[in-house]
């Protein structure tokens, strides 16, 4: 029940939260909220698989992703990714 909540406030935090004047508020709760064991495993969760799924994208677009950088197709899978990361 504890980690369903710690998710909850997480989800709140990352995702609700983003205007320019409280991303700082949430950036400092965010690191109180790591002393949580609960929260820094849900934290942890959401961070693996947010890196799976950006794994998975550029896998997809960009098949493989070293020699496919500088085509026309990898730049448009790097900027995807690039634009992703600014709104997370």
């Amino acid at each position: 029940m504890a980690c369903l909540r710690s998710l909850r406030t997480l989800y709140k935090h990352r995702y609700v939260m983003t205007v320019q004047a409280t991303d700082n508020a949430r950036w400092v709760l965010h690191k109180v909220f790591m002393l949580s064991p609960q929260f820094a495993l849900g934290d942890c969760l959401l961070e693996i698989a947010k890196n799976t799924i950006q794994a998975q994208v550029c896998n997809d677009r960009a098949g493989d992703r070293q020699r496919a950088l500088g085509t026309a197709q990898g730049v448009h899978a790097v900027a995807a990714v690039r634009a992703r990361r600014r709104l997370a």
